[in-house]
Parts: C-alpha cells; sequence; structure tokens
C-alpha cells in the first residue's frame, strides 16, 4: 500500500529530525559525508612502514585536535575503504594512490615522512 509507505517514510524523516535514527544507527548520505568531514580518515595497510610511523604519530596529533576523531580506514582488509582511496585520491589529483593518505576536511594528504615533515603539513 502505497499510504502504508508514505507514512513510514514520514515517521522516518521525522524520527532521523530528532536524532533518533543516528542514535539507532541509521544514517543517510549527508551524515555519513558530515561524519566523514569531522573527522581525519588515514587510510592504512599493514606491513607498511610508514603507516606505522604515522599510527604512531596519531595520538599526538589528536591531543591537539580533541573534538576530531581519527578514523583508521585500512585498505588491505576493508575494501570499503580501499574503494575510497582509490575514488577520493583520483578526485585529489593525487594518482597513483598510496599509503598513509589523510583526508581530513575536504583536503588530501598523501604520505608521511616524518612527525617534523607531515606533522605541520596535516595540520596546515
Amino acid at each position: 500500500d502505497e499510504g502504508l509507505d508514505n507514512s513510514r517514510r514520514d515517521w522516518l524523516r521525522a524520527m532521523s529530525g530528532l536524532g533518533v535514527g543516528t542514535a539507532l544507527g541509521w544514517q543517510t548520505a549527508a551524515h555519513a559525508r558530515a561524519r566523514a568531514n569531522h573527522a581525519l580518515q588515514v587510510f592504512v595497510r599493514d606491513g607498511c612502514a610508514h603507516c606505522a610511523d604515522a599510527k604512531a604519530f596519531l595520538p599526538q596529533w589528536a591531543t591537539r585536535h580533541p573534538d576530531v576523531r581519527v578514523w583508521l580506514r585500512p585498505v588491505d582488509t576493508d575494501t570499503a575503504a580501499r574503494d575510497d582511496l582509490l575514488r577520493l585520491s583520483e578526485q585529489g589529483g593525487v594518482w597513483p594512490p598510496g599509503v598513509p593518505t589523510f583526508v581530513y576536511q575536504g583536503r588530501l594528504l598523501a604520505g608521511f615522512a616524518d612527525a617534523a615533515t607531515s606533522g605541520p603539513e596535516l595540520d596546515a
């Protein structure tokens, strides 16, 4: 019944407007983008020495940015992370993609030399 479908849709819209949908784990694409923009996405791979150095640096970075969630995205075990890295790298003009790659507030930084060199680039 189409009326029932419209009623459900209206109810879901009302609940998501109250934040209930998010509390229950439902997310729209807009919510996901907003969360991603308020997170530092870090694309990494096991066995990558630069990724290990970046992971060791992240707690230091996180203390300077306590309101930003650090989201590790393992491209070797998570196909969605791999697909996102490919898409974001292509959109950002960084090709071929590599790890570690950092994405924060729409900016993409590929690679990690050390805290003294790459840290300030990430903060800029």
